[in-house]
């Protein structure tokens, strides 16, 4: 880490003011020039930024190295910050910076004071977190020194109430469950715990426990780290996109992840203090149905964890009291009252096989389908053989309940034979989704929308209403969380939302989907179906009826981003077609064409607005 002098011409461009021509930003070189705004491209192979904040912005030079700017307009004076386990105590062997981001935050320095402050997170592709400006203090943060600008430290996160973190040990702690045969990284603690032998205070903030407390309905509870099954870019529930804006009391992301072979955890963290802890405030669900799709591969939706292990050549034939059953999601749309999961008949398992991975047999043909989400009923016995599988049987499912939480994935191997592996998503939830498509910013809280198309698309609205400076709000509390649509005819496969507070309670959207029905009576004996690109305006009472929006930037492309960033509202299609507006009317927009599309957005300097490898500069 050091501070090296840079050709201020590389960045001439940032010291001239916006009004005037400039042909370059940070080595960005403009390509379209309007009165408004001004669109500038990264050029093939140089350094990227791929996070910004104020006048901070942090480039990308490669997977190892990142340069950060304290101030832009001075880019001379920089460090370079390496991924390696001296700058990064803990990193994971192998690791690559997967993304970053600029958090701000009210750091407390004493018991009632308060500070401005900025954290940089550096995500790695095994689903660490780091953050810089370490806290200092084991009662408040402290104040920092002026080395925390590349001093880091792991960050911590912290599961939902319910969810238990895996023990190898039949005695095990109380926000622990036994679950044998994992990898043996599944039982480690990230960042390590501070009751451990390994644990090295270098800060002096006495780090984190095993365990911390959250509201849940009003009373504290206990709650485990957040439990990751394996330490994949696939399986990594911190990849992210199209965060939007920075909120200086709390701010939250999403998990954007493919679902094919490999499974992820889909959940909303939270974290008040800059990234240093998270807080898992909501995981969605696992259907366990999976039907293709126009435009995925057969492959998505297994979402398979951990293979599921006993001791290996293990065989129980004539397996007595031992049945599986099916689980089935009761959907919004099919609700009924007090009812949250169907299950099926029980069917019996004939033999039990533990070879290279549990199989099951059934003495009939089961039915099931690959990614279906089973329970195993049976007898617990601590005297025979059974015991070693006494921690899989689950008897207190209801449609109400999963029991105790211990439900498998299913990959058929024939008509009576299944394999078993880990289910790695919420067994609580009703709601399942594919991945979290955006989270857009709104006056109090954040509208947030899944994929793909019904009965994966949600939309939800996350209540923050503690904007007061003074007003306490941190990421542990309890917040509500509420489903706005219910309905396979609602808007679907959203990639932005706004939701105003206004008269009419406006609802103005953007999908990725094409071939979502919009009616349209051209005369009463033809009605045709127009599609579904571009920006769409109607009120939130209509949510589940999307024939009731109206059409205000006829897109040809589906969406691929779209945002309020501070007054202006940016929209880019799946190919390139990019659109910016002030007003959100059907003649206030001003459409650009570029070669990529944008989906990702890591900050503002100022006027300057940074996207993949992109800028748009308001003038």
């Amino acid at each position: 880490m050091k501070i090296t002098k840079v050709k201020i011409a590389e960045y001439i461009g940032s010291r001239i003011p916006y009004h005037q021509k400039q042909n370059r930003i940070m080595g960005y070189v403009k390509i379209s020039d309007y009165k408004d705004y001004a669109i500038y491209q990264r050029p093939l192979k140089s350094i990227n930024v791929i996070a910004a904040f104020n006048n901070m912005v942090v480039l990308k030079k490669d997977d190892k190295t990142i340069l950060i700017l304290p101030h832009y307009r001075f880019p001379y004076l920089r460090y370079t910050v390496r991924l390696n386990a001296v700058s990064f105590p803990g990193l994971w062997e192998g690791s690559s910076i997967f993304k970053c981001i600029l958090l701000p935050y009210m750091r407390r320095i004493e018991k009632d004071k308060y500070l401005k402050s900025v954290r940089l997170c550096v995500i790695t592709d095994k689903g660490q977190i780091f953050h810089n400006y370490p806290s200092r203090d084991v009662m408040y943060e402290g104040h920092s020194v002026a080395s925390d600008i590349i001093k880091f430290e792991e960050s911590v996160v912290w599961d939902l109430p319910e969810r238990k973190y895996p023990s190898p040990n039949y005695k095990h702690l109380d926000t622990e469950c036994y679950y044998p045969n994992l990898p043996d990284e599944c039982y480690q603690y990230h960042p390590i715990p501070n009751d451990s032998d390994e644990f090295v205070d270098n800060y002096g903030n006495g780090g984190f426990p095993r365990s911390t407390t959250v509201m849940k309905n009003g009373d504290r509870v206990k709650v485990s780290r957040f439990y990751q099954y394996a330490r994949t870019s696939q399986s990594n529930s911190f990849y992210f996109i199209g965060t939007g804006e920075r909120n200086w009391k709390m701010n939250i992301i999403g998990t954007y992840r493919s679902n094919t072979e490999e499974g992820v955890r889909t959940c909303i963290f939270a974290t008040h203090d800059g990234g240093r802890s998270w807080y898992c405030k909501y995981e969605f669900s696992d259907m366990g149905e999976y039907i293709f799709q126009q435009g995925h591969s057969d492959n998505w939706g297994k979402n398979f964890g951990n293979l599921v292990k006993c001791s290996e050549n293990f065989i129980l034939h004539s397996v007595t009291g031992m049945s599986i059953r099916k689980r089935e999601l009761i959907l919004p749309q099919k609700e009924e009252d007090n009812v949250l999961f169907q299950w099926s008949e029980k069917i019996k398992v004939d033999v039990f096989i533990s070879d290279n991975g549990v199989v099951l047999e059934t003495d009939v043909p089961h039915g099931l389908s690959t990614g279906n989400i089973i329970a195993i009923n049976g007898n617990k016995c601590n005297n025979d053989r059974l015991s070693e599988i006494s921690w899989m049987i689950n008897n207190h499912i209801s449609s109400i309940s999963c029991g105790n939480g211990i439900l498998f994935k299913v990959d058929v191997l024939s008509k009576t034979k299944i394999k078993l592996y880990e289910l790695v998503s919420s067994v609580n939830n009703t709601l399942p989704c594919r991945h979290v498509h955006h989270i857009n910013l709104i006056k109090d809280g954040w509208i947030i929308g899944t994929g793909e198309i019904y009965p994966n698309s949600w939309l939800l609205y996350f209540q923050k209403k503690e904007n007061d400076t003074y007003t306490l709000c941190n990421a542990w509390d309890e917040f509500p969380i509420v489903r706005l649509n219910s309905s396979d005819t609602s808007i679907e496969r959203t990639m932005g939302v706004i939701l105003l507070d206004n008269i009419e309670k406006s609802l103005i959207y953007a999908s990725d989907h094409d071939m979502s029905e919009r009616k349209c009576d051209i005369v009463k004996e033809n009605n045709i179906c127009r599609g579904s690109t571009g920006i769409f305006k109607g009120s939130l009472k209509d949510i589940n009826d999307r024939n009731q929006f109206n059409c205000i930037f006829e897109a040809s492309e589906p969406c691929f981003y779209f945002q309020k960033i501070n007054d202006i509202f940016v929209f880019c299609g799946q190919r390139g077609e990019l659109a910016i507006s002030k007003k959100l009317e059907p003649d206030s927009w001003i459409t650009f064409s570029i070669d990529k599309p944008i989906i990702h957005y890591f900050g503002n300097v100022g006027q300057m607005f940074f996207f993949d490898d992109i800028i748009i500069v308001k003038k």
